[in-house]
């Protein structure tokens, strides 16, 4: 659970609620809420407690790939956030092994194909340097 995450990471941390707090720019209390699941952070104030606590927004949402990305692709969607790069990168990246994975073998073979053929178009290619 979020809120779960949020305490946890705080204590790796090893910052008190009144030290993040402050941090944020909210009240103690506002953190506690966040910490016992009675209220939930924007994605906004989420990227904050990420930076603060030292991991990503991912790290924060992620529950496994039955839920995580419908989870955080709803939150973005509803605040219209968008992940720094290298994150969207990693969830995309990490979407695509957790879907190749339940494929059977035949599945697998057309999913190969359908990403060569995605790749060979010069629209979907990264631009060179």
């Amino acid at each position: 659970m979020l809120y779960e995450k949020l305490r946890d990471a705080r204590k790796r941390k090893e910052i008190t609620q009144e030290q993040l707090a402050e941090a944020l720019g909210v009240r103690r209390a506002v953190i506690s809420k966040y910490e016992t699941g009675v209220i939930e952070p924007s994605i906004s104030q989420l990227k904050k407690m990420a930076v603060v606590l030292g991991v990503t927004v991912s790290d924060l949402l992620y529950d496994g790939p039955a839920t995580s990305f419908k989870e955080l692709y709803s939150r973005m969607e509803q605040n219209s956030v968008e992940l720094p790069p290298e994150e969207t990168y990693k969830m995309h990246k990490q979407k695509l092994n957790d879907t190749f994975d339940t494929l059977n073998t035949e599945g697998q073979q057309k999913a190969v194909e359908s990403v060569e053929i995605i790749a060979g178009n010069p629209k979907f290619q990264k631009s060179k340097p």
